[in-house]
């Protein structure tokens, strides 16, 4: 069967350094679409790869994707929503520990060290990307596509510790 992807985000390097973290694909076989998982374990030397949930894009719709990983389980969800309604859903679980790799984080291809970058680019647009310090729930996730999240929520985004060049003055 026919097979072809575009990288949406990853921190993936597949070429001559072998260094797997993830990848998060829109992954074409024989004509059906999935939005698709890419794992690296062993030092990111063997990748395991899961078909998220299947869905049938159309040209010139905006979507909504969340993905939500947990290591200490090795859960995943992932949801696919349009203007007006959730599409799709799917929870699963990965079975290896996920390497953490030296390959580069990039949105919208993929790095292929002694290749071509940008490598397997995707064609469409994103918008936004954001990652969280926790797993967010379905209602959370509903949240944000509403535009609603953080009216109530103690979820926070992940942020690193930075200080004002007045507290670097004063050693505060």
């Amino acid at each position: 069967a026919e097979s072809e992807f575009r990288a949406i985000i990853a921190k993936y390097d597949s070429g001559t350094a072998n260094k797997r973290c993830f990848m998060i694909t829109l992954h074409r076989t024989g004509g059906v679409y999935y939005l698709r998982g890419a794992f690296g374990y062993t030092s990111g030397t063997l990748v395991e790869s899961i078909n998220f949930l299947s869905f049938s894009p159309t040209v010139n719709t905006q979507y909504f994707v969340a993905c939500a990983l947990d290591a200490s389980d090795k859960s995943w969800h992932i949801e696919v929503w349009d203007a007006t309604e959730q599409l799709a859903t799917a929870d699963g679980n990965y079975t290896n520990e996920i390497s953490i790799t030296t390959a580069p984080f990039i949105i919208g291809a993929m790095y292929s060290s002694g290749g071509t970058f940008p490598g397997y680019a995707y064609g469409g647009y994103v918008d936004e990307f954001v990652i969280f310090a926790e797993k967010l729930s379905s209602s959370k996730i509903a949240e944000i596509w509403a535009g609603t999240y953080g009216a109530s929520s103690s979820a926070q985004l992940a942020q690193p510790a930075l200080s004002s060049p007045a507290d670097t003055a004063t050693g505060a």
